[in-house]
């Protein structure tokens, strides 16, 4: 004969309702917890939440879910805001929404020194500053056509602005 039809308490800890699938939790016990999703196999306490996993604002039941940005390691507080890359990947600030390999840094973007973030040239109209943010590799293109000071990978000029006694 057919088994019967039965149920059992949920397999997930701190599960409050898992209804369809013991194995998988819908609402956990209370708002001191939150589930796992898409996965619905966790109810973790807010220490408990793994690197690369975050908080979906406003979830109901709150749940969390991995980090919106790929190789994000810390994403705890929010899903789409990453606190900190997975080694090797570069932040970028003030955007906090991706994390970049070296070869996938922005144009327009480099290296904050003594931090794995990445942050937009300071130099004025800097379209290449990669390797770090404050020394400029290469000026805007145009129109119209800046040119570098390569002393001092500071500074960007028109041609009408080139200080005197440089060329």
């Amino acid at each position: 004969s057919a088994p019967k039809p039965s149920i059992s308490t949920c397999a997930v800890v701190s599960c409050k309702l898992c209804p369809s699938d013991r194995q998988k939790c819908d609402e956990c016990t209370d708002n001191t917890f939150w589930l796992n999703m898409p996965e619905k196999n966790n109810c973790w306490l807010d220490a408990q939440i793994p690197p690369g996993r975050g908080k979906i604002a406003a979830s109901s039941p709150q749940a969390v879910t991995a980090c919106d940005a790929a190789e994000c390691k810390d994403c705890k507080a929010d899903k789409t805001v990453c606190e900190e890359c997975k080694a090797s990947f570069w932040l970028p600030v003030p955007a906090k929404n991706n994390c970049y390999t070296d070869a996938n840094i922005p144009v327009g973007m480099g290296k904050v020194v003594n931090t794995f973030t990445v942050s937009a040239c300071t130099v004025s109209n800097c379209a290449m500053c990669k390797e770090l943010n404050t020394q400029c590799t290469q000026c805007d293109n145009g129109p119209p056509i800046y040119y570098l000071d390569t002393v001092t990978n500071a500074n960007c000029y028109l041609i009408g602005g080139i200080p005197a006694g440089k060329g």
